[in-house]
């Protein structure tokens, strides 16, 4: 459960908690703020037609070069917003006799010192055939989801290595700094010796910088991304048998309307025990709407709280940019019970 500052009580500090002095405490937990859109690149184009180039390059037409057989080359990349990859794909100018290549994607690796370098495998082309020219391309990928954030793009050929399509080192910005002389040219990937077959799981170890020219990789988007962010919040922690959930109300300053697809929220309330969470009612927008002002009840069985256990309330969150939830609360009555 992640730390929440956004619960509070209705009644005065006098009332002692797993007292009778507690009768019936109203809480309200409010929900998370929205996403906010800064950039354009959070907003693509899915579907069949458009490709993303998985590099920030800065000014100036692309150039081609053979790049070096055997060498997994990486370049990081940022994703904005949560989107679902469904192609892989880079362009070959002049074809390498019996040669293929291959596009990879890999996640950052967790490292807390914050050094750039690539994690675990999350996509791979498959080995395609660079023995002619054109766009080489996989998609018919196994779609796969990707959350905002970094991500390192990476290609690898066998002998005899085609010409591709690159970025000139003049056009790409320092994706990976500067060297510590500074000079003309930015430190644009990584490369690493690496035999050509199946991207590895986790990615090689040993990588050098480069300061040169970097594939031209791209992806194509088929969807937003159909994962969904949880946020959970605690509100209230029963130290002893003697307490109850009364009801749950939902409460918005402005109408709430049923959404789509495209964007949604789930609001659950319920029970948490150990590891175990019991969902007591449940909010989909998709399902229903809500009048501003007006509470929504959510729950109204009173239900005995277990010792030691928490009522936890679970913001789901779909789609993308995620809605605002800041001005929705949720009102959860806990009742002492004055015979136990």
């Amino acid at each position: 459960m992640t730390p929440q500052p956004f619960v509070f009580d209705d009644v005065d500090e006098n009332a002692q908690l797993n007292s009778p002095a507690f009768l019936e405490r109203q809480f309200v937990v409010r929900g998370p703020v929205a996403d906010v859109i800064r950039t354009l690149s959070q907003y693509r184009n899915v579907g069949t037609t458009s490709w993303y180039p998985a590099a920030a390059q800065a000014s100036g037409a692309n150039t081609t070069s053979a790049l070096a057989a055997n060498f997994l080359y990486a370049y990081p990349h940022v994703i904005e917003a949560p989107y679902r990859i469904d192609g892989l794909a880079f362009e070959v100018t002049t074809a390498g006799a019996g040669s293929s290549g291959r596009v990879a994607v890999y996640t950052t690796s967790d490292n807390y010192d914050q050094s750039l370098y690539p994690g675990v495998l999350v996509a791979e082309s498959g080995s395609i055939s660079t023995a002619s020219t054109g766009v080489k391309s996989n998609t018919s990928l196994q779609p796969v989801d990707l959350e905002p954030g970094l991500y390192w793009f990476c290609y690898v050929c066998s002998a005899t290595a085609p010409t591709i399509r690159v970025l000139p080192t003049a056009s790409v910005g320092p994706a990976i700094g500067m060297a510590a002389t500074l000079g003309a040219s930015p430190l644009t990937s990584l490369s690493v010796a690496f035999t050509y077959a199946a991207a590895p799981q986790t990615f090689p170890s040993g990588a050098t910088v480069q300061n040169s020219v970097a594939p031209v990789m791209a992806y194509r988007l088929s969807a937003l991304s159909q994962q969904e962010k949880v946020t959970s919040y605690e509100a209230f922690a029963a130290r002893s048998s003697s307490f109850s959930i009364v009801k749950v109300d939902l409460m918005r300053a402005s109408d709430f309307a049923t959404t789509t697809k495209y964007r949604w929220t789930r609001i659950a309330v319920g029970i948490r025990t150990g590891t175990k969470f019991a969902a007591l009612a449940e909010y989909d927008s998709r399902k229903n709407k809500m009048r501003g002002g007006v509470p929504f009840s959510l729950f109204s069985t009173e239900t005995a709280i277990p010792k030691d256990s928490v009522v936890e309330v679970q913001f789901v969150q779909g789609g993308w940019p995620k809605i605002d939830l800041s001005t929705l609360s949720v009102q959860t009555s806990v009742a002492y019970a004055r015979g136990a």
